[in-house]
């Protein structure tokens, strides 16, 4: 596991800000394996544009980690506003 999922308490959160905290740093550990993901993805619609169903896949994995990053973007944002 990452360090962001090491640091969620085991007990209910009693604060706010160490929730958003926790919500920041999950979020930034999705943000970066999501790059990745996303490159690979781009790398394979590239080696993959010959053969038509598995560039789709290509596609269709790149589009969700889009989405994903979007999602990753907005819980960055909402930790942001407990600092």
């Amino acid at each position: 596991m990452s360090e962001a999922t090491d640091q969620i308490p085991d007990s209910p959160i009693g604060d706010i800000d160490e929730l958003k905290k926790a919500i920041g740093s999950i979020a930034h550990d999705l943000n970066n394996h999501l790059t990745a993901v996303m490159g690979y993805s781009d790398i394979l619609r590239m080696k993959l544009a010959e053969d038509k169903d598995l560039h789709e896949y290509a596609e269709m994995a790149s589009q969700s980690a889009e989405v994903m990053s979007t999602l990753t973007q907005k819980l960055l944002a909402v930790s942001a506003r407990a600092k």
